[in-house]
């Protein structure tokens, strides 16, 4: 059998993997019955690339024995080589931290798992397959504050059961849960594995330890129940305890350490009897435990089993004269190498002689049969597998007809569909010719006779006097019109026709009246951008539209004029172009419109900064509505402004409706937009009683007046001016 070495798998605390090895030697996982702990030991090279992961704390995981191990490293050494010398503890020894109180007995007797689970309360292990259950219950005090681990054995001691530490893992190596088992007893009954000298196993060594032997026990039950005033004897006279005697005595243990008279006494607790009769079932038991010595063996084999666990129970078997074995006995220690199996090695406790009646022949017969029947389950595995083979053959071959039958099938397909084509190919050439013979054009004066469906006729004497062109349709001549886009003629004369689009050709020294002409340029700038400049003239006038594109569908500029003097200009910010209303929403414009007398910039984006400069004609009608009092200052709502600017311009109209004397205010302007010095304007007044014109200059004075310098303004008139002045960050326009 081929030995599958254990790969080791690196996680950090966090548990994310960070490499694995199997390149570890001198590998010892030493896992001990009385603690059900272990520890693994092994040595890595320097230059394996798991070197660098070897950091306290980091896990070690692997799985053996179908079991999920995992360590965590607790030193690391480095040799004189520059090898690793590596040491990690299972995570049931992180139990050895931390101190739990002493604790008084609970009111009501409490099970097992019960106290198991207040020993490991906090730590992240959690109380997992409890066998006992209910079946004991005890009330435990505990004096002295201890260690979660030093609790959990005093609770497995006083119980007398054992305690599995297990670690279950996903396939991701992360780790699902951390129980501790509450068990009757660890391992099983091994009737298939029995250890013979000269067979599996080189050497035993058997160990006798009677330091811990107790041959009697003062044994205390449930309120104070004691066994003083019993006077009792076994059947088979071994057991006693007379009366005002408060221990029960193991005669024949005593004999045999030949002791005399003299008994080692122990005491022994069992708060679950509340009878004297339960108290001596139970004290009995316990002295069938620990009235005998203590028996190891140090065993070392040629090879172990595969599945051999802690716990297990053994037989070790050998007829050496010197040496003579005959035992059952428990795994107590495994010492496993996991990179060599032939070093590992055990130690096994709690033996029992087998008893005088047995007969070895019939152990030895027994591990016979054993063998038979594992050998007969081997060769029923190998008819199985067998038969597995030749089923397997068997629909290979199978499938091997299964795709030869479906080849031929798909060879005889595609002849099928070569075939198919060519037969079509032959009528679609079959087809071609006729329309080939269907599409010559006969030129004749008369009409042709026997004509075919399709049969083109050109009316005329030869190809230069062609009059009309006839199709022969559903047994008929009709008549077609010339399609003008496939004219092509070089010269005309007297023409009277509809020519469509033509698409090439010059027109020279020609007037061309009641039409709408069209021309489209195209060229890029120097980043790549297409620009197309539209030309149009129709009976609106003329215009020139030029537009820059982005990305070949969002115009970023456009510039159109007009040929009535209308100026446009159009800055867009890209994705936000609209088509249908191209001057405004998120895009810089620029509009001069002489017809309206109007200038407008407009950069919203750019923050709410505009210019409208307007001076239209107001027709005022009736100026009587208009008038207003001398010296009262006056504002004309049609005005606009650059906010947030260095300059401002403003644009009013003032009525009179008097005569006006020099000297008078018109205007009050608001302290923001005062001159540093005083602006003479020119202006011209107009009267619409006199006619004509005359001439007065305005003074724009630094107190924020406007007002007549010289020159009358007439009733019924009307006064146009224009005002500039310089601004800082002007944020509204107020009147006052």
């Amino acid at each position: 059998m081929v030995y599958n070495k254990p790969q080791f798998i690196i996680q950090d605390p966090n548990e994310t993997v960070l490499g694995s090895t199997a390149g570890y030697y001198d590998s010892t996982l030493t896992w001990s019955l009385s603690t059900n702990f272990a520890i693994l030991t092994f040595t890595l090279p320097a230059n394996d690339d798991a070197s660098g992961l070897m950091i306290n704390s980091n896990y070690i995981t692997f799985v053996y024995q179908n079991r999920s191990w995992r360590f965590q490293i607790v030193t690391v050494e480095v040799g004189d080589d520059g090898s690793f010398n590596i040491t990690a503890n299972a995570l049931a020894l992180q139990l050895i931290d931390g101190q739990i109180a002493a604790a008084g007995a609970p009111a009501d007797p409490q099970t097992a798992s019960y106290y198991v689970g207040q020993a490991i309360a906090n730590t992240g292990w959690t109380v997992g397959r409890d066998e006992i259950g209910n079946s004991t219950v005890k009330k435990i005090s505990f004096s002295d504050a201890s260690t979660p681990i030093a609790r959990l054995y005093s609770i497995a001691d006083t119980f007398d059961v054992e305690l599995d530490f297990r670690t279950e893992l996903d396939n991701h190596y992360n780790l699902t849960g951390k129980y501790v088992d509450i068990v009757s007893s660890l391992g099983t009954e091994r009737h298939d594995i029995m250890l013979g000298w000269g067979e599996n196993v080189t050497s035993i060594d058997r160990t006798i330890d009677t330091s811990s032997l107790v041959t009697a026990l003062i044994a205390t039950g449930a309120s104070g129940i004691n066994l003083t005033s019993l006077d009792y004897t076994s059947s088979d006279g071994r057991y006693k305890s007379p009366a005002g005697v408060s221990y029960m005595m193991d005669t024949v243990a005593n004999q045999q350490l030949q002791n005399g008279a003299g008994y080692i006494i122990g005491t022994y607790q069992d708060d679950g009897a509340t009878s004297q009769q339960q108290l001596v079932t139970d004290t009995i038991a316990k002295l069938q435990k620990i009235s005998s010595p203590s028996v190891t063996f140090d065993t070392k084999f040629a090879y172990l089993p595969d599945d051999i666990m802690i716990g297990d129970t053994l037989y070790l078997i050998s007829n050496d004269p010197n040496n003579i074995v005959r035992d059952s006995t428990r795994v107590v220690e495994l010492d496993i190498c996991l990179d060599n199996p032939a070093k590992t090695s055990a130690k096994f406790g709690d033996y029992k002689t087998l008893d005088s009646g047995t007969n070895l022949d019939d152990l030895v017969q027994l591990k016979k049969q054993v063998a038979a029947a594992q050998t007969t389950a081997s060769n029923a595995q190998s008819a199985a597998q067998s038969a597995q083979n030749t089923a397997n053959t068997a629909q290979s071959t199978a499938n091997t007809a299964q795709s030869t039958a479906n080849t031929a099938q798909s060879t005889a397909n595609t002849a099928n569909s070569t075939a198919q084509a060519a037969k079509a190919a032959v009528n679609g050439a079959s087809t071609a010719a006729n329309n080939a013979l269907a599409l010559i054009p006969i030129i004749s004066a008369t009409v042709p006779s026997s004509p075919h469906e399709g049969l083109i006729w050109f009316e005329g004497a030869d190809s230069s006097h062609i009059k009309q062109v006839h199709k022969y349709t559903g047994g008929e001549w009709v008549t077609n019109s010339i399609n003008p886009t496939a004219l092509n003629v070089s010269s005309l004369s007297a023409l009277s026709a509809n020519l469509g689009d033509v698409t090439a050709g010059s027109l020279n020294a020609v007037n061309i009246t009641g039409s709408d002409i069209t021309n489209v340029s195209s060229s890029s700038d120097s980043d790549g951008n297409p620009i197309t400049t539209t030309q149009t003239q129709n009976s609106d006038g003329y215009s020139i539209v030029t537009d820059r594109w982005y990305n070949g569908n969002e115009i970023i500029q456009r510039t159109d004029i007009t040929s009535l003097g209308l100026f446009k200009m159009m800055w867009n910010y890209k994705s936000s172009y609209d088509s249908s209303n191209p001057y405004n929403g998120a895009q810089a414009t620029a509009i001069i419109d002489p017809v309206n007398s109007s200038m407008n910039f407009n950069t919203p984006n750019l923050g709410d900064n505009h210019l409208d400069i307007q001076d239209a004609i107001y027709n005022s009608g009736d100026q009587s509505s208009c008038a207003w009092s001398d010296g009262v200052s006056v504002y004309n709502n049609n005005f606009s402004l650059v906010r947030k600017g260095h300059f401002c311009f403003l644009s009013a109209y003032i009525h009179t409706a008097g005569a006006v004397t020099s000297g008078s205010y018109l205007v009050s302007l608001p302290s923001w937009a005062l001159p540093r010095n005083g602006i003479v304007v020119p202006a011209t007044t107009v009267n619409s009683n006199v006619g004509g014109a005359s001439s007065a200059n305005l003074l724009l004075q630094t107190g924020g007046f406007l007002t007549i310098n010289s020159g009358t303004v007439y009733k019924y008139g009307y006064l146009s001016l224009s005002v500039a002045y310089m601004a800082t960050d002007i944020t509204s326009f107020a009147i006052d």
